[in-house]
C-alpha cells in the first residue's frame, strides 16, 4: 500500500518542518535570527526581545510569554536551567532551517588563490603602514615604481595576449 506524503513521520515530528509550514514562518524566522545572536538567552532577555520585536512589527494576538511557550512546545526552542537561571536556546532543527534558507541566497565564489592573494596584499599594506622607517617606505615605493615600469615596457614591446583561463579564475 502506498503511503501518502503527509503520513511520513518526519513531516509531523520535525520542528523544522513545523516552522516552515507555520502561517507565521517569516515573523518567527526573523525573530529567531534577530534574537539568537548569542547561543542562549535568559528568560527575561528573550521576553524583552520578543516583546520589542512584536511591537516593531505590529504582530501577535497573544502575549510574548504565550508565544515563548508555543516555541518550546513546538520544539523551536529548548528550555533549560543553568545555575538556577532559566535559559532558552534554538533547537538543532531550527539551525537546519537557517542553513536551508541561507543556501537559497546567492553566494559569491572566491577561489582559494584569490583569497590568498588578497591576504598577501593586506599583509603587505599592513607592513607598509606600520613601518616607521621613512627610508624603508621610500624603498618599497621605488620598488613598486620599477615593477610598474617593467610591466609598461613589456606591454609596449609585445602584443597583448589574454589568458582566458586566468581571466575566468580572477573573475
Amino acid at each position: 500500500m502506498h503511503k501518502r506524503i503527509y503520513e511520513f513521520d518526519i513531516f509531523s515530528k520535525s520542528s523544522a518542518f513545523r516552522l516552515l509550514k507555520s502561517d507565521n514562518f517569516e515573523f518567527f524566522y526573523k525573530f529567531f535570527k534577530y534574537a539568537f545572536v548569542e547561543d542562549k538567552l535568559t528568560h527575561n532577555d528573550i521576553l524583552i526581545k520578543l516583546d520589542d520585536f512584536m511591537f516593531d512589527y505590529s504582530f501577535g494576538q497573544k502575549a510574548p510569554k504565550e508565544y515563548l511557550e508555543d516555541f518550546v512546545r513546538f520544539g523551536y526552542l529548548k528550555r533549560f536551567y543553568e545555575n538556577d537561571i532559566l535559559y532558552y536556546e534554538l533547537s538543532k532543527d531550527i539551525y537546519k532551517v537557517f542553513e536551508l534558507i541561507d543556501s537559497f541566497e546567492k553566494k559569491e565564489f572566491v577561489g582559494s588563490e584569490t583569497k590568498f592573494n588578497i591576504l598577501i596584499d593586506l599583509v603587505e599594506k599592513l607592513d607598509f603602514e606600520l613601518s616607521v622607517d621613512k627610508e624603508k617606505r621610500i624603498n618599497i615605493l621605488n620598488q613598486k615604481v620599477k615593477t610598474l615600469q617593467k610591466e609598461i615596457k613589456k606591454i609596449n614591446s609585445s602584443p597583448i595576449v589574454r589568458d582566458k583561463r586566468k581571466i575566468k579564475e580572477i573573475f
